[in-house]
């Protein structure tokens, strides 16, 4: 949703501005290593070193490329965070889906009823339900928090069994259990390729948009766990019959068991500072189930669909800065009527959410700061990557050796997939919007009988009063829940309208007694004539009354009267 301008806002801040600082001067720094590769491009070229300049040109567009769009992505973080008056987005839609929300109309119906939360749900896949089995508090996660522990977590116990499954395979070839020619080398082509599959692991694990925003969390299969596992074990020995075939393995000599130990000390810190900050999160969150309820039995001369009035009318008093309330079910009553037309049955479901507001998330001392250093460390992380590039360019000048590139490229994409992990962790914990707002749902079922009553039916009488009376029998269920909602903001224009979860709901009596006491009082207030059950009810009888006395026979008495209690009346 565009931002709708209202003078009256929310008060909503911008959450980003000092990550936007961050991020502006690490695509400057960037930026600068672009422009100073650029200028050495020269150099390379009066030396007839052409191909190291093509590389060099290379790396300097993607360095550029990545520092013009760090410094667009921080200034949108620094500019004013525009909020209009119609955030954040709606919990579930009239119809009953859940297409771009997190809840159906029909779920919120159950969760009020059943005191449930949908949000704190077990998922069907393995790594989560471990992850919930050695720290149970992570349940109550909200779920952006959840699937960036999830995708930690399944690329952390991938790493461990991988490395084991390495050290099983270099036991058995050290010890002469698998009889190998040039043991050495197959060993560092062994390394290599559990050193790309552990940054292919740590990769497709990042914590995405498209993953932390999603309903359904991506299932791992067995097949995904299996597989790796039996290459695993299989390798060293095709390697191993491959090399008694006389095929020889080149010597790679390069830093592989250095790029391993790489990967998991920083696959280790990630999970360290990720576990952390989620711990510290879900100790603010007090996941309460509890709702205030009002049932009753009542009789009334109304007709059905007046009880929904009332409601809806109550509803609009209760209103936040009068914008309008999120209706997610609104079904009038359904009047089935029985043979005859005058008598029947009735059914009414009402869901509305007032308006959220804003609640300032609370933070700790040492959240914060951790929260400061990961942003920090991730983006100087990203830099040094390119310092690296930077500085091994100059070894292309006469060796385009696998070595090089390894040294070059593959430490630097460690730092690059690493730094993601780290500055994606830090805005998660910066972009969290906390709201807090009313749930209630009024339904209603029973049954309905018209009758007809009437006034002045003498044949003496002028005037005559005639009206259609509903009586109506009602069980009546109002529900309320205080809840608090989450969602992560963004610097796009739907900045608030993604995805909002309830953590908490809380009983407010004071609510639910304030709409069961103006609605018994609009029903009080709206009785009809033929009911004679308020004051004003008899005195206009008695006014019909007076005046069929004045038409049959004339006394200046009763005249004199009327006049002086209803002139107004007696003119009419």
């Amino acid at each position: 949703m565009a931002f709708d301008y209202g003078k009256d806002t929310l008060g909503i801040k911008n959450p980003f501005k000092l990550e936007g600082f961050l991020e502006l001067a690490r695509g400057l720094l960037i930026l600068i290593i672009g422009i100073i590769l650029v200028f050495n491009i020269s150099s390379d070229l009066n030396s007839g070193l052409k191909s190291t300049a093509w590389l060099k040109l290379g790396v300097a567009l993607s360095f550029l490329s990545w520092g013009v769009y760090s410094l667009i992505r921080g200034s949108f973080y620094v500019f004013r965070f525009l909020v209009g008056r119609n955030v954040p987005g709606n919990l579930s839609n009239e119809k009953d889906d859940r297409r771009n929300m997190a809840y159906k109309p029909s779920g919120l119906a159950e969760m009020l009823k059943k005191r449930l939360n949908f949000t704190f749900q077990e998922k069907d896949n393995f790594f989560s339900r471990f992850v919930i089995t050695l720290i149970p508090n992570f349940l109550f996660l909200p779920p952006a928090y959840r699937a960036m522990v999830d995708g930690v977590s399944v690329a952390v116990i991938k790493s461990i069994v991988s490395v084991l499954l390495f050290l099983l395979g270099l036991f058995t070839i050290k010890t002469g259990m698998l009889d190998v020619h040039n043991a050495s080398t197959i060993l560092e082509w062994y390394a290599l390729l559990l050193s790309l599959y552990l940054l292919v692991v740590w990769y497709r694990n990042r914590p995405t948009n498209a993953r932390l925003s999603t309903k359904n969390p991506r299932r791992i299969s067995v097949k995904a766990i299996i597989i790796p596992i039996v290459l695993t074990i299989i390798l060293p020995v095709v390697m191993a019959k491959l090399s008694e075939r006389s095929v020889d393995f080149i010597p790679l000599n390069i830093p592989i068991f250095g790029s391993i130990f790489t990967i998991l000390f920083l696959g280790l810190l990630t999970t360290f500072a990720a576990y952390f900050l989620a711990k510290t999160r879900v100790n603010e969150t007090v996941p309460n189930t509890a709702v205030s309820e009002y049932l009753n039995e009542l009789q009334l001369q109304h007709h059905p669909r007046d009880l929904f009035r009332f409601f809806d009318l109550e509803m609009a008093n209760k209103r936040y800065k009068e914008l309008p309330n999120r209706i997610y079910r609104e079904m009038n009553p359904i009047l089935e009527f029985e043979g005859a037309q005058n008598k029947g049955n009735f059914k009414g479901d009402s869901i509305q959410e007032t308006q959220p507001i804003y609640r300032e998330v609370t933070v700790s001392k040492k959240m914060e700061q951790v929260r400061f250093i990961i942003a920090v460390v991730g983006r100087l992380m990203a830099v040094l990557g390119c310092v690296v590039i930077f500085f091994n360019l100059n070894s292309f000048a006469n060796d385009f050796s696998f070595r090089n590139y390894f040294t070059t490229f593959f430490f630097a994409s460690i730092l690059f997939v690493f730094q993601y992990y780290w500055v994606r962790i830090a805005h998660i914990f910066w972009g969290e919007m906390q709201f807090t707002s009313h749930l209630v749902q009024f339904t209603s079922n029973g049954t309905f009988n018209e009758s007809k009553i009437a006034t002045g039916m003498s044949v003496y009488d002028s005037t005559r009063s005639e009206n259609t009376i509903m009586h109506t029998k009602s069980t009546s269920w109002i529900f309320v829940s205080e809840i608090v909602t989450t969602t992560l903001a963004d610097v796009s224009t739907n900045n608030l309208e993604g995805l909002r979860y309830i953590l908490e709901m809380n009983k407010d009596d004071n609510f639910l007694n304030d709409i069961v006491r103006c609605i018994s009082v609009h029903i009080d207030d709206n009785k009809v004539l033929a009911g004679i059950n308020s004051n004003s009810d008899i005195e206009n009888i008695s006014n019909l009354n007076k005046f069929n006395e004045i038409t049959r026979a004339p006394n200046s008495d009763t005249i004199g009267e009327l006049k002086n209690n209803n002139p107004e009346k007696l003119e009419e």
